[in-house]
């Protein structure tokens, strides 16, 4: 993050779900059946300071597994909350309004199998609510334990 521009601030961990619940342990794992990753929160800028929400958010998302390196759309709206903005993803996987991404899927992404038709990226779910913010002091990256 340093590389970048960005100061390293906490982390967010996000625990994969099944529908019932319990931790999914699907998918590979050198070491254990890893079901979390952590996502790296970072500022750049003078005065980024966090927004009331972030002061009484608990660092932990428990939300169903995604496609591969596809984070839960919980966690952008918990970014937005908390932090007022510029937004900057990592690694991104697909576009998202008010944000800027970066990575070799950044952009024209869309899962192309049924088993994520319940996610954000599908033409078969379109959320409810429009995501608006600006891009330049927060970062997300996620770091797979292997």
């Amino acid at each position: 993050m340093r590389a970048w521009g960005f100061e390293y601030k906490t982390n967010l961990v996000w625990h994969k779900i099944r529908k019932d619940g319990g931790p999914d342990g699907r998918g590979v794992g050198f070491y254990f059946r890893n079901t979390t990753e952590l996502v790296l929160f970072g500022v750049r800028g003078k005065n980024a300071r966090t927004l009331a929400p972030g002061r009484r958010q608990v660092n932990i998302i428990k939300s169903m597994k995604r496609e591969h390196s596809r984070k839960p759309d919980e966690l952008y709206e918990i970014i937005e909350a908390c932090s007022a903005g510029d937004y900057l993803e990592l690694f991104a996987r697909g576009t998202r309004p008010g944000w800027t991404g970066w990575g070799n899927q950044a952009e024209n992404y869309a899962p192309t199998w049924p088993t994520y038709v319940n996610h954000s990226q599908s033409v078969l779910f379109q959320p409810q609510a429009a995501y608006a913010c600006d891009i330049e002091n927060v970062a997300t990256d996620t770091v797979q334990g292997h």
